[in-house]
């Protein structure tokens, strides 16, 4: 719909009631309707002139077009004085527009103001009166104003209302900031297709060259070795969470022969499993430890994803060559040692680790989640109905019509009801805020946006918000 700041139109009809016949207001548009008449006992003689004028009680005002009620000879007088001395007539005080009409015709006004054009309309009570005058041949008398209504905006509730999540416990709580933690419906067996420095949130400590000794401040094993065992802990502590699966990949770099390094990448995920379980005590079922032997896969990987010399004929030499032991002398001899001397100094330095850590963990089914989210499916469903809507112009009457449906309707006590079976669970709050709300009870709704806020959540404290300004404005 398009709004204009202001859009009149103006029709004479025979009738002789002086009334608001429409107030419509939406989240950014006022609509107005009303009717202005003048009797035919001001004489023949005379024009009436009225001004419809808005105002609040903090000084706003808006004039709106005039309208002009003429008596007959008054009429005939004007149209002379329009065709002889156009100069003389009596300049229109807003915007050049008037509407004129007899005297007895009622004049109806259809308005529309935009709320970036004037807030003001929206912020206080407002009146609409009638200024006016009496214009004979020779001069202009003020009458008393006539009042034709005093309005208020009244702001539907939009709540904010989203389902809740699971509780997934301690575990579900740490997996926002450790993407090492994994559910335990995301597991996945290794195999030596995977990438695992690519793999978001695995962590690896590192070892010595051609060691299995896992020492705490080598590299930056401290920061990941503490995080590990921090996490674990934090887990198995918890009643609504645990740990279901350490899974370990050992690993070792292509350096040297490959049935050693396979032993090697054996014991490296050994050493990793025996440190945890020296910090914490937890059973040798709780691990699965895979061995992935020499990381051909991972230096292929950084290959590809590093600019070096010679790139593509190494990538052709380790596609090519099947034999491991066969494929690290080629490497090495290729173009006398160049690439081989790149890939030691600045990518195998990394692959001496002992692979890959990653938490799975599972949670005690939450009870609660899916009866909130189903009272909140409810509420929505009822909102749905009936026609409460930002953008939709509703007079204060039509208002009130559309709340009193709203509590009346059987989605809403359902809701109710079963939000009250949960009101032990913080999360319910918001969502029986708005329940209560819809019903009629506005008292136990402000409380429980209350007590939400309190707890953070932003939904409630917008509820909050616009309660507050909705009873501010009764």
């Amino acid at each position: 719909m398009k709004l204009f700041p202001l859009l009149s139109l103006f029709s004479v009809l025979p009738l002789s009631a002086q009334h608001l016949t429409d107030a419509r207001w939406s989240d950014d548009s006022l609509h107005l309707g009303f009717s202005l008449v003048e009797d035919r006992k001001a004489g023949s003689d005379y024009a009436i002139w009225a001004t419809p004028v808005l105002t609040d009680t903090k000084g706003h005002r808006l004039d709106l077009p005039v309208s002009i009620f003429r008596g007959k000879r008054n009429q005939r007088l004007h149209e002379r004085q329009q065709f002889y001395q156009p100069q003389t007539l009596r300049p229109l005080p807003v915007q050049g527009k008037a509407c004129e009409g007899a005297l007895g015709d009622t004049i109806d006004y259809q308005l529309s103001f935009d709320r970036r054009t004037y807030p003001w309309l929206w912020e206080d009570s407002i009146r609409l009166d009638a200024l006016r005058e009496a214009e004979g041949c020779c001069q202009v008398d003020s009458l008393p104003a006539s009042p034709v209504a005093q309005l208020q905006y009244r702001a539907p509730f939009f709540p904010v209302l989203l389902p809740v999540e699971d509780n997934t416990g301690k575990a579900g709580e740490l997996q926002r900031d450790n993407p090492v933690l994994q559910h335990i419906s995301q597991y996945r067996p290794y195999d030596d297709t995977r990438v695992m420095y690519k793999e978001k949130g695995a962590l690896w400590v590192h070892f010595e060259l051609d060691r299995h000794r896992l020492l705490h401040q080598f590299r930056d094993n401290a920061a990941t070795l503490d995080r590990i065992v921090d996490i674990t802990r934090q887990i198995l502590a918890d009643t609504t969470s645990t740990v279901k699966l350490i899974q370990i990949i050992g690993m070792a770099s292509v350096e040297g022969p490959a049935d050693r390094n396979i032993r090697l990448a054996a014991n490296r995920a050994e050493a990793l499993k025996g440190y945890i379980q020296s910090q914490i005590h937890t059973p040798d079922s709780l691990y699965e430890l895979a061995n992935g032997g020499e990381a051909w896969t991972e230096l292929r990987a950084a290959i590809v994803d590093n600019d070096l010399p010679y790139k593509q004929e190494m990538l052709d030499l380790i596609d090519q060559t099947p034999d491991p032991n066969v494929r690290e002398r080629k490497l090495k001899a290729l173009h006398g040692g160049q690439p081989y001397a790149q890939l030691r100094d600045h990518i195998l330095g990394d692959q001496r680790n002992s692979g890959y850590l990653r938490i799975y963990y599972d949670y005690v089914p939450d009870k609660v989640a899916p009866v909130i989210n189903r009272a909140t499916a409810r509420l929505q469903e009822a909102s749905a109905a009936h026609p409460l809507n930002r953008h939709q112009a509703l007079s204060a009457e039509a208002l009130a019509e559309a709340e009193r449906a709203l509590a009346a309707d059987a989605r809403v006590a359902e809701a109710l009801r079963l939000l009250l079976s949960v009101r032990h669970d913080s999360r319910s709050y918001n969502a029986l805020g708005v329940a209560y709300w819809y019903a009629g009870y506005r008292r136990e709704a402000k409380q429980y946006f209350e007590k939400a806020a309190q707890n953070g959540n932003a939904q409630a404290k917008d509820n909050l918000q616009q309660a507050l300004e909705v009873e501010r404005q009764k």
